[in-house]
């Protein structure tokens, strides 16, 4: 039986060359208010299946497998908690009832001549917020950047 193991997991671990970043939630405080806040969901294109984001150019990285190390409503729930000091964030299905209803959809994360583009809409109440975002990429810092610009843009709408 552990012969069997040992085969299992050396054939699973030996088979796996994705690659995957680490997007760092810890966003500062920016906002010191006491609001509830519910994230729905974070919709990502369809060509971004499993949480893969994107070939990088080869004079960022050679690699061809690049995945996010967690998912995107983690993320920018989790950023948005530590940018909003007091505030309580809650992933749907929230517990209670939440002052602000969050809604993200990315419709495009892709890089381009080293540049790294994002467009996505931002739902709060029901209300819409285009967020647009292109950076010059040289690290995987432009991708934290992104998702720094979906939680700078609902903090600047939160009252």
């Amino acid at each position: 039986m552990k012969k069997i193991l040992f085969l299992f997991l050396l054939i699973f671990l030996g088979c796996s060359n994705k690659k995957f970043v680490f997007v760092p939630t810890n966003h500062k405080c920016v906002k010191n208010e006491s609001v509830s806040i519910g994230i729905k969901e974070v919709t990502l294109p369809y060509y971004m299946k499993d949480l893969e984001i994107l070939e990088l150019n080869e004079h960022i990285l050679k690699d061809t497998n690049l995945y996010i190390s967690k998912e995107p409503i983690n993320i920018v729930s989790t950023k948005l908690s530590n940018a909003l000091c007091n505030s309580k964030v809650f992933l749907y299905p929230w517990d209670g009832d939440a002052k602000y209803k969050v809604d993200i959809k990315i419709d495009d994360f892709y890089l381009k001549d080293d540049k790294l583009y994002m467009h996505a809409r931002v739902y709060i109440n029901s209300k819409v917020k285009k967020v647009n975002f292109s950076e010059k990429c040289k690290n995987y810092n432009c991708i934290n950047d992104a998702f720094d610009a979906i939680v700078n843009a609902i903090i600047k709408d939160i009252k």
